[in-house]
């Protein structure tokens, strides 16, 4: 894959992301390691930072992400003062997330992408964004995204004196890129957290004192 542009690799991950969950048997190994993958990182993360996480924005499943609502919707039972949230997508601007549940009226947005109608806007504590690929790099990890650059806007949008989001990546172990394959970029943010079916990676810093 050393001669793939960036927009091949894109479609090569995309396809094997959608492989891996092809393969239902093995798939339900991988689902489910990844389920208490994520319920682990959450709390972990929480722990590192001292950033209780109330509302966690997330992303509605496309093209072989891996869809977590289930598991969501169960950590958010363990705590029935949490909230979920999807994006509002407005092209070229900052993602909005609305309040999301089992019952919340969805339309189509940006791309036919599911988002809440009428639901409230909240302000998330931390936002899970799904990853094409991954990699390390200057002892942080790195989200390859779509290219839209939506995620990485969002985060930039907010002022010094604000406190950011978190930004978690959900992914399979599969997905991590080679480092010569993909060159990071200013405008790209960095994970705190990248969740996988095997574990959960913090970027170092956050374990720095």
């Amino acid at each position: 894959m050393t001669n793939l542009s960036l927009a091949d690799l894109r479609k090569e991950y995309i396809r094997q992301r959608i492989l891996i969950q092809q393969d239902t048997q093995g798939y339900a190994t991988v689902k489910k390691s990844l389920h208490h993958s994520i319920l682990i990182g959450l709390s972990e993360l929480q722990a590192i930072t001292n950033t209780p996480i109330k509302n966690l924005g997330f992303y509605w499943p496309i093209r072989g992400e891996p869809d977590i609502k289930d598991t969501l919707l169960q950590w958010q039972i363990e705590n029935t003062s949490r909230a979920l949230a999807l994006p509002v997508t407005t092209k070229d601007q900052p993602l909005v997330f609305k309040q999301w549940g089992l019952n919340t009226i969805m339309k189509p947005g940006l791309a036919n992408i599911p988002e809440p109608s009428d639901a409230l806007a909240i302000k998330v504590d931390a936002i899970i964004a799904p990853c094409v690929a991954w990699r390390k790099e200057n002892r942080q990890i790195w989200r390859l995204g779509y290219g839209g650059g939506y995620y990485d806007r969002t985060l930039f949008s907010y002022l010094p004196s604000q406190r950011r989001p978190l930004l978690i990546g959900v992914a399979f172990d599969e997905q991590e890129l080679n480092s010569s394959l993909w060159k990071i970029h200013s405008q790209d943010f960095p994970l705190d957290v990248l969740i996988t079916q095997s574990s959960s990676n913090f970027s170092t810093f956050l374990k720095s004192p």
